[in-house]
């Protein structure tokens, strides 16, 4: 049995590991279907829980099973499916929204993302390995997707694309010996540089001065702000930043961590004032605000880390603003990728210009919640309490572009906040990704705000030279729509 990597605690993570070298293996034989006998990796896993079909239970959270069997709350439609598709089920190659499609070799896209997300532990310290131990870690974490519930569907076919991820990291965590909960701060480093330039940028654009309406825009645009350094760090390791779309980076808000911090505060400034007058194609602000008059439950789903800075900055002010409002702040329970998360807060909310919001949270007015135990939000993996709170909520607001995608199916009235920069949320916005535009949406229960991305067929011309195809109706037209009737719903 494979002698199990032995760690050690060094302040809130796990640092170093004695590495056992492993004699080299193929996992996958050609046409069997057959489960591999020799990885040690896997076969560890399978002596701890007996069964595939444990494993995929495991990895889906036992509340998952609950509520999909048991207690669905109303909220969440019958159809629900927090993506676009199911990643199992894929048949594209590079660039979906584009339309070019081949079939895609799952094996070799688990593998090689195994391998980039060792490789991002390793360059944080976190955990080394040797080539041969890496390689095979990849190709046991290839077959775990493979593996097939009790109703004898395989874990790829279980999971929306925009899962893919998360999922991967819980697998590579049962895979090494850690419980799946524990985590790794990968974007320390980035979140780090991330507070001190958004904490300057705070002081430097008198945010105070502003009002709600300007605030929600800026904290919008602030998610432009250094996803340029996300996309280099996981290039540096060999993989996207932003998964299986690509992203465009023409008009997103750059940083240079090899100049200055003032420089770096400079530039984000002056590119901030510049986006803050520009008009939005996609804006349901005024009618936030109408709502919020008569609202008293506010869910807040928060998404990266200097974005949602500066989201609390707007529920400071809209709590002050509208006293009758309650706000459920929702952030990441851990820290995945450069995501907020809830072990951000104690530390953010000492900032002077957050000190009406301590006070907030003090009195009852603003409640911190342990959120997604994954980087996107499935509504069908939240803890039971969290899933009261929404129930018994007015609306929610929901930060991020995989977010927006994932609670389609949600039945209650959403804001969604983000900026188009991928191509999959070009599909579906129908906006251009070269020009990032920000995107302050109204969805309302028991509709979508795009219909099938996997229909997707109208080719459409971008800005700039290329092509894109657009989803059978996107948020763009589901936003024209609503205005067109007056909102009367």
């Amino acid at each position: 049995m494979l002698q199990t990597a032995r760690l050690r605690p060094r302040g809130s993570y796990l640092q170093s590991r004695e590495l056992v070298v492993m004699e080299p293996n193929i996992l996958f034989k050609k046409d069997t279907g057959e489960l591999p006998k020799k990885n040690k990796y896997l076969s560890a896993l399978l002596n701890e829980y007996s069964d595939p079909a444990c494993v995929v239970e495991e990895i889906l959270e036992p509340h998952y099973r609950e509520v999909q069997a048991n207690t669905r709350p109303k909220f969440i439609s019958k159809e629900f499916f927090p993506g676009t598709f199911v990643f199992g089920r894929a048949k594209k190659a590079k660039s979906p929204a584009f339309g070019r499609t081949g079939k895609l070799n799952r094996k070799r896209l688990v593998e090689k993302n195994a391998v980039c997300h060792l490789n991002l532990l390793e360059n944080n310290n976190l955990l080394h390995f040797f080539a041969l131990e890496k390689k095979m870690i990849a190709k046991a974490a290839a077959a775990v997707f493979t593996f097939k519930n009790k109703k004898g569907i395989p874990l790829m076919d279980l999971i929306a694309e925009q899962e893919f991820t998360d999922t991967l990291w819980a697998v590579l965590k049962m895979l090494i010996g850690h419980n799946k909960y524990v985590f790794w701060p990968t974007f320390q480093d980035i979140n780090a540089f991330g507070e001190k330039l958004a904490i300057s940028l705070i002081n430097d654009l008198r945010l105070q001065d502003m009002t709600l309406r300007k605030l929600i825009k800026l904290s919008i645009l602030t998610g432009l702000v250094g996803i340029n350094l996300k996309e280099e760090f996981y290039k540096d390791i060999g993989g996207s930043g932003v998964g299986p779309s690509l992203m465009r980076t023409k008009n997103i808000i750059r940083l240079n961590r090899k100049i200055s911090l003032k420089r770096n505060v400079e530039n984000a400034k002056r590119e901030l004032l510049s986006r803050l007058n520009e008009k939005m194609e996609i804006d349901d602000r005024d009618e936030y605000l109408k709502r919020l008059k008569k609202t008293q439950r506010i869910c807040f789903f928060t998404d990266d880390f200097i974005e949602t800075i500066f989201d609390l900055h707007w529920i400071q002010r809209q709590v002050e603003i509208f006293p009758g409002n309650k706000v459920i702040l929702i952030p990441q329970a851990s820290r995945f990728g450069n995501d907020f998360s809830f072990l951000d807060i104690e530390r953010i909310i000492n900032l002077s210009s957050l000190r009406k919001l301590k006070r907030f949270i003090y009195q009852g007015r603003v409640i911190p919640f342990l959120g997604p135990q994954m980087g996107g939000i499935n509504f069908l993996r939240l803890p039971y309490a969290l899933l009261r709170l929404i129930a018994e909520s007015d609306l929610l607001v929901v930060r991020g572009a995989r977010a927006f995608e994932m609670a389609q199916d949600v039945e209650k009235p959403i804001f969604f906040g983000f900026n188009v920069v991928r191509e999959y949320t070009e599909s579906l916005v129908g906006l251009s990704a070269e020009a990032a535009p920000p995107v302050f949406i109204f969805k309302y229960p028991r509709e979508r705000c795009f219909g099938s991305f996997r229909g997707r067929s109208r080719p459409i011309r971008m800005t700039g030279p290329k092509r894109a195809r657009l989803s059978q109706y996107t948020a763009l037209e589901y936003f024209a729509k609503n205005k067109e009737v007056g909102n009367v719903h």
